[in-house]
């Protein structure tokens, strides 16, 4: 195990040699960077709030390279806003569930889970299977795919703002440590709903011309006000 160059959760595995790196980590999921841009990040790592952005943009991207240019626009990304990061757990539980079946979490402070040694990983690490938790590793995925920055977001997300306000979301059976989230019949509506189909649609196209004159330009001014919407902007 060793720390994502990006958010600084354990990665599974980061094969070295020729660049770029591969980088497989639970959190932002499987992605490229260069050497330069993993020096420039070990020097001067990301705040919450950029990494919880750049973990979920990355997850929109799987595979994708980072380089210095991408390290540069993740520090100018602005925090999605709280209906975006609801949007992207509704539709992180419909892909992995069915009606009537819901998704089950096992509420881990990965917050806690995050800072342990790397000799005592047993929380995020199972030591008898000698594979990382499944449980663990489907809360740190969502929390990537949501943009959350952290866990107790996460939570809130889950309990407060989809179940209890916005009624979206069910926990049927209760249980405290091991809820398994259901979308309600309100739930799956709001995603199957044509019109809020494309609501659910994260994607902002940008058609303008790129090159290096034009990138700080989108980085600092046209990317933000796209995620201020709710949208990832895509060149």
């Amino acid at each position: 195990m060793t720390e994502c160059p990006i958010c600084k959760a354990p990665s599974t595995h980061v094969v070295s040699g020729p660049e770029p790196k591969n980088v497989n980590c639970l959190r932002c999921g499987a992605f490229k960077i260069t050497a330069e841009a993993d020096g420039i990040l070990r020097n001067d790592p990301f705040p919450p709030a950029q990494a919880a952005a750049a973990a979920s943009r990355i997850r929109e991207n799987p595979g994708c390279l980072i380089t210095r240019d991408e390290v540069a626009e993740f520090r100018h990304s602005q925090p999605l806003p709280l209906s975006a990061k609801a949007i992207r757990i509704l539709r992180y539980l419909a892909h992995k569930s069915q009606p009537g079946r819901g998704v089950l979490l096992n509420l881990v402070d990965l917050d806690q889970a995050f800072r342990v040694g790397k000799d005592e990983h047993a929380v995020y690490y199972d030591l008898n299977l000698h594979q990382v938790n499944p449980n663990y590793a489907r809360n740190a995925e969502l929390i990537g795919v949501s943009g959350a920055e952290n866990f107790r977001e996460l939570m809130f997300l889950l309990d407060e703002h989809l179940k209890k306000e916005k009624g979206l979301l069910a926990d049927p059976e209760g249980k405290i440590n091991q809820p398994e989230y259901q979308l309600t019949p309100a739930g799956w509506e709001f995603i199957e709903q044509p019109q809020e189909r494309s609501r659910l649609s994260n994607i902002g196209f940008v058609a303008m011309w790129f090159d290096d004159s034009t990138r700080s330009l989108f980085a600092s001014a046209i990317e933000p006000a796209v995620a201020s919407a709710g949208f990832v902007a895509k060149e």
